[in-house]
């Protein structure tokens, strides 16, 4: 939700507002707000026509001087911390529908709770929930984002799968099916999968030809072209190389 740079703050207030149904235009304000949503659905219409839903549980960020109009389609309870911070690409509004409410809840409520008691070395103690509340959402934005990269993976696994015995199945094909550069896929398939794109797909159709050998039903040319090679000659090489023997030696002998 926010740049991994640390960046310096000043609490100005926090405050537990409640909500009836009802449709409000908030005008652009000079500070950060941060919003915990413990109960309530509502809409959010921002600039340039955006529309954001918000759920209970949602952790959202309205940077300064940002004008929206809500549309609160049940009671809503909310906890907000207005805050003045310089952040690095913290001028875009941003929503995060959070996995471990109990935790943010707990962060929120301390943090209200600080700002209306005031206890000894309470600004301290504040800034400290607050450093808490960050760290929280850069580990969920991070699990999130993980989450989101290795499904992308994922379907261009799915497509190296499925596509074994099209010899023109590329790195870059399976790169575009997972919506990233040719060069980026290659370092985070690596990082899931252990391999390179293409020692994975190398790997997949040796596995499969080893099947159509064993089988009895191919010779070596017919599982090289089933499984997307192109040249018997480089099919033979890899597969020694990734086996230790040569495919017609799985060849069953009648």
């Amino acid at each position: 939700m926010f740049s991994q740079e640390r960046f310096k703050f000043e609490i100005l207030s926090v405050l537990s507002m409640k909500f009836a149904p009802s449709v409000r235009v908030s005008l652009p304000r000079s500070y950060n707000v941060l919003v915990f949503r413990r109960r309530g659905d509502a809409e959010l219409y921002g600039e340039e026509s955006e529309t954001v839903k918000l759920r209970a549980n949602d952790v959202t960020f309205v940077p300064p001087n940002y004008k929206y109009k809500i549309n609160s389609l049940t009671s809503e309870e909310v906890t907000v911390i207005h805050f003045k911070a310089d952040i690095k690409n913290g001028k875009e509004f941003k929503n995060l529908h959070s996995v471990n409410p109990a935790r943010f809840e707990y962060l929120f409520e301390k943090a209200l709770s600080c700002w209306n008691k005031k206890p000894l070395g309470f600004a301290y103690i504040l800034d400290s929930v607050f450093c808490s509340i960050l760290a929280e959402l850069e580990i969920q934005c991070a699990e999130e984002y993980s989450t989101s990269v290795e499904i992308n993976v994922r379907k261009a696994i799915d497509e190296m799968r499925m596509s074994l015995s099209d010899a023109d199945l590329t790195v870059e094909r399976a790169a575009k099916l997972s919506g990233y550069s040719s060069s980026y896929f290659r370092r985070i398939f690596r990082q899931i999968t252990g391999q390179t794109p293409r020692a994975y797909l190398i790997s997949i159709r040796i596995e499969r030809a080893k099947t159509l050998l064993e089988s009895g039903y191919y010779n070596v040319e017919q599982a090289s072209a089933l499984c997307g090679f192109d040249s018997p000659k480089y099919f033979s090489t890899s597969f020694k190389k990734a086996v230790g023997v040569f495919p017609s030696s799985l060849i069953p002998k009648r």
